[in-house]
């Protein structure tokens, strides 16, 4: 241990790990997300029949090490640190959950009412966030108290308390 410790590349390695790490995981989770909202209002999407196709099959069938280096060194992305992040910025599999979690997480009543009142497609995404974070806090709060059985009650927290903060917000 002495040996590593006294290496004077250690720290400059590890703080260089936490910047491709704390990058790559903003750019991934920004290219899922955008992507994974669209594509979760299937067919109200233009192209969603020839596209969610060629996404599963890119989950069931990889292109190989060999092809990839050669797409990457025909884009000129070898020795650079765009190698790190654009390659591995999206995985199938988290597209799929993430579009899921999109589709299923909040009701389309709900979605409709934010539409209504005139809420953008970012500020409905944001709502996709809060929705679950505050149901699930709901859930636990009400569950402890004995209160899960009066739906009515989560209902107007929710649609008085939740939707107006969401929708005056931004």
């Amino acid at each position: 241990y002495k040996m590593i410790l006294e290496q004077t590349k250690l720290v400059p390695a590890y703080i260089n790990t936490l910047k491709y790490v704390i990058l790559h995981t903003i750019v991934a989770l920004a290219i899922t997300t955008c992507g994974a909202y669209a594509m979760s209002k299937g067919s109200r999407l233009w192209g969603y029949n020839f596209f969610m196709p060629m996404i599963l099959f890119t989950m069931f069938f990889g292109g190989g090490m060999i092809p990839t280096y050669l797409n990457l060194n025909s884009l000129h992305m070898l020795n650079t640190r765009w190698v790190m992040f654009i390659p591995g910025a999206i995985s199938t599999t988290n597209f799929i959950i993430m579009r899921n979690y999109f589709t299923h997480s909040v009701p389309n009543e709900l979605i409709e009412a934010a539409y209504m009142e005139g809420a953008t497609e970012l500020q409905i995404l944001a709502f996709h966030q809060h929705f679950t974070f505050c149901a699930d806090a709901l859930f636990h709060e009400f569950h402890g108290y004995g209160l899960l059985e009066h739906h009515q009650l989560v209902e107007t927290v929710v649609l008085e308390v939740l939707v107006p903060l969401i929708l005056h917000d931004g």
